[in-house]
């Protein structure tokens, strides 16, 4: 009840806003298709371990090879919506999604199971990037800020319930899960299709897929943001793929519940603090609000760190996501204007390589995990801590470029 109330009332800001409709409806149908997706991807490792008996690293490995694709998919699909536009891809990739949890709904293989859910990895990638493309497009700078935060609130609503909803109704194990989400998968694709009309997008085809990725390459800034991003990531994939297998392993259902209280934790917190950290960050750098937003990651991880598992775990989750707030509210506004109006879709493309944080998260932490235990934990409290300083480096490249261009202008 709370949820809808949440989605309502964001719809209801939105139109406040005079945003377009078809963005209102995009980040709401945001928020139905992550009840799907975030009910799979949440309980994905503890189905692999229990059904099928991976060890931490091969559920690492999978989950690894679907994010790994998924950045090229990423990059190419982000540069092809420049040209193409992003409808089409757009309702494609939730159409993907919808195969595959049929495909996981269906088959008994091991082998074709862990390929679905890879897949599902790819599929995320793709989709995210779009959407983030498509607001970028279709509001004005004066709403986009907004715009992103109710995609971060939707997506995260359910990352964070998804758990809790999944354990408590008794279905994570149930493969009867995977026949529901691909029902929503589906009604949310023909949604799209009779409600996002065909619109021009600026298009990068003139400088071709290779000087593309040159103007990339020469981005300082945006290349020492990204790296910052996967660091990021990877702080999210521990607590949501490594933690619930560490208790899973040491408490088993008294620890899947524990992680749903956990991940409840967190939502609240996002949802509590979403909009006032918007408001609050709209007055200081954009560099230095994710530069805070870091530590406060590192700070959640350390109390997980040098704590048992206890109610102290949940408060640790909730630090957490306060911090995931701080980074969220600012990194697809620096990304966007970045970009500039012709590279958008090529621009949050490329920030997909944010996703090799779920490539070296589930991996390093699984071997961790295998072979340390709790230190495991050791991981996100450093990438945290490289990720802070690597964005205080971006911005003091962002500063010196300004001052360069002018000096150049100056002289003329």
């Amino acid at each position: 009840m709370s949820l809808h109330l949440v989605s309502l009332g964001s719809m209801h800001f939105l139109k406040k806003l005079k945003m377009p409709s078809v963005v209102v409806w995009s980040l709401f149908g945001n928020f139905v298709f992550y009840v799907a997706a975030w009910a799979i991807l949440s309980c994905l490792a503890v189905v692999l371990k229990s059904r099928f008996g991976y060890s931490g690293l091969q559920v690492g490995l999978v989950v690894g090879f679907g994010a790994l694709v998924g950045i090229i998919a990423g990059l190419f699909v982000g540069y092809l919506s420049d040209i193409f536009g992003r409808r089409q891809l757009l309702v494609a990739s939730i159409v993907f999604f919808a195969i595959l949890a049929l495909i996981m709904y269906l088959t008994n293989s091991a082998i074709l199971f862990s390929l679905a859910a890879a897949g599902f990895y790819i599929a995320k990638s793709i989709y995210d990037v779009l959407l983030r493309a498509l607001i970028s497009d279709l509001t004005t700078s004066s709403n986009k800020e907004i715009a992103f935060a109710i995609r971060f609130l939707t997506l995260n609503l359910w990352a964070s319930v998804g758990p809790w909803f999944v354990v408590s109704s008794g279905i994570a194990l149930d493969p009867i899960l995977y026949k529901y989400c691909s029902i929503v998968f589906f009604f949310y694709a023909v949604v799209l299709v009779a409600l996002i009309p065909k619109y021009h997008v600026s298009s990068s085809e003139e400088l071709g897929i290779k000087k593309s990725i040159a103007v990339l390459k020469k981005d300082r800034p945006f290349l020492l943001l990204t790296i910052a991003a996967i660091f990021f990531v990877l702080c999210l994939t521990i607590y949501g793929i490594v933690m619930s297998q560490y208790l899973f392993d040491i408490k088993g259902q008294a620890g899947l519940n524990l992680f749903a209280s956990m991940c409840l934790a967190n939502c609240l917190a996002i949802c509590l603090l979403q909009f006032p950290s918007v408001i609050v960050a709209s007055r200081f750098d954009a560099y230095h609000v994710v530069a805070t937003g870091m530590f406060v990651l590192v700070i959640g991880f350390l109390l997980l760190l040098y704590t048992e598992p206890s109610w102290t775990y949940v408060l640790a989750l909730a630090i957490i996501g306060f911090g995931e707030t701080l980074v969220s509210a600012k990194l697809d506004v620096i990304v966007d204007k970045m970009a500039g109006s012709g590279l958008k879709g090529l621009y949050f493309g490329a920030f997909t390589a944010m996703q090799l944080g779920v490539v070296i998260g589930p991996i390093s932490g699984g071997i961790l995990l295998d072979y340390f235990g709790k230190m495991f934990l050791l991981l996100p409290v450093v990438a945290g801590a490289l990720g802070m300083v690597l964005v205080v480096l971006a911005r003091y490249k962002q500063y010196q470029n300004k001052s360069e261009v002018k000096g150049l202008e100056s002289s003329l």
